[in-house]
């Protein structure tokens, strides 16, 4: 089951996932992501600190959605990524592609940064 809570900080949305991502909910996570980006918004937090289980299919969702933010001059990032999915994202080799932070200030410092 995905559950998510959704938090707009000036320019930034917060998308915290609790659960799991899997091919039943993922179109729900990539609907959410489009919404921000047709408001307008393309700096978007993903916060993993509680998700319990990834399907492969969720990563390609929100790696998409990291090249769909970049295009529009802002990005995705993450939070509180779990061993576990560290470990996926090296297998892929996309680790070093997406940016990672311990918390929100460090992401709002990135996306300052970046002008948008």
């Amino acid at each position: 089951m995905l559950e998510t809570t959704m938090e707009r900080k000036n320019n930034v949305t917060i998308i915290k996932i609790l659960g799991r991502i899997d091919h039943a909910n993922v179109p729900d996570l990539e609907a959410a992501i489009n919404r921000e980006f047709q408001q307008g918004v393309c700096n978007i937090v993903i916060d993993l600190s509680l998700l319990d289980v990834v399907f492969s299919i969720a990563i390609g969702v929100l790696w998409a959605n990291c090249q769909k933010a970049r295009a529009k001059g802002g990005d995705l990032c993450f939070l509180g990524v779990q061993p576990g999915i560290q470990n996926i994202l090296e297998t892929l080799g996309i680790d070093s592609e997406l940016k990672q932070f311990t918390n929100v200030d460090e992401c709002s410092t990135y996306f300052e940064s970046l002008g948008k």
